[in-house]
């Protein structure tokens, strides 16, 4: 917790530094996402792939509010075939250290994930099994924009730590502690 700590202030004092320079009003975000689910004990973890879309409003060139909304799908699960698809609604702040064309960031969001699923049950008769769960959702990690023109950066890289509840009772209150990777395009709007 202290090292976490640590690493947000550093960031933070290095994001008020670059305050005075140029930067971006709003960043809309388009990327491929991989998220690695740590599933429950009834359920092995599993991976998923799809795509996330943000919005971030720059308050200054350090600091920047975001709104971020993902969608990522499996097919199978171990030898399960299971239709599952978990969409995450995410916001909250975002620390950015503005250096030439360099931009890496930091950032802690809060919100909720929704998971839809069925599966095909093994046992006659043949009839689909649906279940729906909504919960709360939290995200702390960062990324590094490098931009290649006045509206347009290259994101290789944002790697979080993603916290979902869908679990059931079997697990330690529910909780998921999961990988997700993103990777994308940035449109930059507002600034000079």
């Amino acid at each position: 917790m202290k090292k976490l700590l640590f690493s947000v202030s550093i960031v933070f004092l290095l994001s008020i530094t670059a305050a005075a320079q140029d930067h971006p009003k709003v960043e809309w975000s388009l990327g491929y996402s991989f998220v690695r689910f740590n599933s429950t004990s009834e359920i092995p973890a599993f991976t998923a792939q799809g795509g996330s879309t943000s919005v971030a409003f720059n308050i200054n060139s350090a600091i920047g509010l975001v709104a971020d909304v993902g969608g990522y799908h499996n097919g199978k699960i171990g030898d399960l075939q299971l239709d599952n698809t978990t969409y995450t609604y995410l916001f909250g702040p975002r620390f950015s250290y503005r250096h030439s064309n360099v931009v890496p960031f930091f950032q802690v969001l809060f919100g909720a994930a929704h998971a839809t699923g069925s599966v095909q049950n093994l046992f006659p008769p043949p009839d689909r099994l649906d279940a729906t769960r909504n919960s709360f959702a939290m995200s702390v990690g960062g990324g590094i924009d490098f931009k290649v023109s006045k509206h347009i950066a290259i994101r290789p890289i944002q790697a979080e730590y993603l916290l979902t509840q869908l679990g059931g009772q079997n697990t330690s209150g529910g909780k998921q502690n999961n990988f997700r990777y993103t990777g994308g395009v940035v449109f930059l709007f507002g600034g000079k």
